[in-house]
């Protein structure tokens, strides 16, 4: 092999060192790197992902350049907990990777998602999991992370003059009345099994009626990531980046809960749906009375993402949901121990909304 001078690129490139964040010490650098690559980066919302996360801090690793020893990259993963046919895994989701953009070659990038993939290997987590954007996801891919499958997007139209205003179309009279029809036709189907068992209002919290609603309902699925009450209100509540709210489906004896959705609305015109959870005799009330109170406001679609099999699908479709495939891949890191860790990389195993993402 020629002998290579240290002043070469390569020789530069390799000299690069990834070390592990102190959550306190190096928060300027983590802030400045995802400010600098377009994520959404304040100090409150470094201070509720990295450190006020119930489950733990965050793992943080940080890219060193060999020249002025300046922190040039960051990646992280936040802690949660995963349900695999009932057993609690040690889970984290990946996010926060940032690359100063005269560092962007492949050598820093990688190491930095080299290095998140090591605490698999190594058991720090059972399972790393993410929904990488266009420009990561290469980089991850070749890393070592599995591609599991494509998320799906739902809309539900509320008022359809207003979306297709919105979205700087015309709309022809004849069609946008075939298209209320079906709707209303759908939604009156679902009222017209409404239970007077259930009263369906706004809640400001999680409380340990949640605890309980979860302790029957979250071993329905396969794979998902575990809730209760101190979490979600984590998640949710206190998020500092968001305004979420909660809308749930409350006993009207007993005030216990038979399900619920996390939503928030957007500067143009959206309602999205983060979370949601209701039992089977449950769901088309729950999700027909938030339509209905969303109808009487200025929203004009409701919107969720969706990761898994295609039951949550078929329930919103009957509600008047289209669905379509994303772009965003759904990318998986097993620690290999893992007892039968094919069970992951099976789609139909999954139930993910993107209030399991990292923000």
């Amino acid at each position: 092999m020629a002998h290579m001078s240290p002043c070469t690129p390569a020789a530069v490139e390799t000299s690069y060192r990834v070390q592990i964040a102190e959550i306190d010490r190096d928060r300027g650098n983590v802030l400045r790197l995802c400010k600098t690559s377009a994520l959404q980066s304040s100090p409150e919302k470094y201070h509720w992902n990295y450190e006020m996360n119930p489950l733990g801090h965050a793992w943080c690793a940080l890219v060193i350049e060999p020249i002025h020893e300046q922190v040039v990259g960051t990646t992280a993963l936040f802690p949660r907990r995963l349900l695999l046919d009932g057993v609690s895994l040690q889970a984290a989701v990946a996010g926060d990777f940032a690359v100063e953009p005269e560092h962007r070659t492949l050598y820093p990038a990688m190491a930095l998602q080299t290095a998140a993939i090591a605490t698999c290997r190594d058991g720090m987590f059972d399972v790393v999991y993410g929904f990488p954007n266009d420009a990561a996801r290469p980089v991850q891919l070749r890393a070592g992370y599995h591609s599991v499958g494509q998320a799906c997007a739902g809309v539900r139209l509320l008022r359809t003059g207003a979306a297709f205003r919105q979205r700087g179309r015309r709309l022809w009279n004849l069609g946008a009345s075939i298209f209320n029809s079906t709707i209303t036709f759908v939604s009156k189907a679902a009222r017209s099994k409404t239970s007077i068992v259930y009263n369906y209002v706004s809640l400001s919290r999680f409380d340990d009626r949640f605890d309980r609603f979860w302790q029957r309902s979250l071993l329905e699925h396969r794979i998902i990531v575990q809730r209760d009450s101190r979490y979600a209100n984590w998640r949710f509540m206190e998020c500092p980046m968001r305004k979420y709210s909660l809308f749930a489906a409350q006993h009207e004896t007993t005030g216990e809960i038979g399900g619920y959705l996390v939503w928030s609305p957007s500067q143009d015109g959206k309602i999205h749906i983060s979370d949601l959870m209701a039992d089977d005799d449950v769901f088309d009330n729950l999700l027909t009375a938030f339509i209905r109170e969303q109808q009487g406001h200025d929203a004009y679609c409701i919107t969720i993402v969706y990761f898994g099999d295609n039951k949550l699908i078929r329930k919103l479709h009957r509600l008047g949901f289209i669905f379509r495939s994303t772009r965003s891949e759904v990318l998986l890191s097993v620690n290999p121990a893992l007892p039968k860790p094919e069970r992951l990389f099976d789609s139909d195993n999954w139930y993910l909304l993107d209030g399991d993402s990292d923000s």
